[in-house]
């Protein structure tokens, strides 16, 4: 039985790097594998209580490491779309949408700094995903518009 969960817990230890690109800075990972090294010497020491508290703590931790997970990949996201946004606005002053989309690049800017503002000060990931996505969906009409040149005729 104690055997089956010290398996059951080196799987699930073991199956954690999937989860995530750099487990180095998740305390709860670094925790649950120090505990799972604890809890097989204290296996292999015959002290089978102990072995199992420490698989129980050890597995206590998951939760902990599967939050830290999930945000750090939302934040990862949130990162990315605003790099997006921002270089979305760089290529909309580039393509003159002050002049020919004002009003999309004004509520696109206010977007970016609305989104800027909740992943720095904040640190509230998943809503600026959400806005630097409107942001984009915002700033998606600005085209370059080639400027039309009147046609003069000579009159004869």
């Amino acid at each position: 039985m104690n055997k089956i969960l010290l398996i059951i817990i080196a799987a699930l230890v073991l199956a954690a790097p999937l989860w995530s690109q750099t487990l180095d800075d998740n305390e709860s990972y670094q925790k649950m594998l120090e505990l799972q090294r604890q809890s097989e010497e204290a296996y292999e020491d015959g002290d089978y209580i102990e072995a199992k508290r420490l698989a129980a703590e050890s597995l206590s931790l998951k939760a902990a490491s599967d939050e830290w997970i999930r945000v750090t990949a939302v934040a990862y996201q949130a990162r990315s779309a605003l790099t997006r946004v921002g270089d979305r606005l760089a290529e909309a002053a580039r393509l003159g949408a002050e002049k020919n989309f004002p009003e999309e690049l004004a509520e696109g800017t206010d977007l970016y700094n609305t989104a800027y503002a909740e992943f720095h000060v904040n640190e509230n990931y998943l809503l600026s995903l959400e806005t630097s996505r409107k942001a984009l969906n915002v700033l998606s009409v600005i085209e370059y518009i080639t400027p039309i040149t009147p046609i003069t005729y000579n009159n004869q």
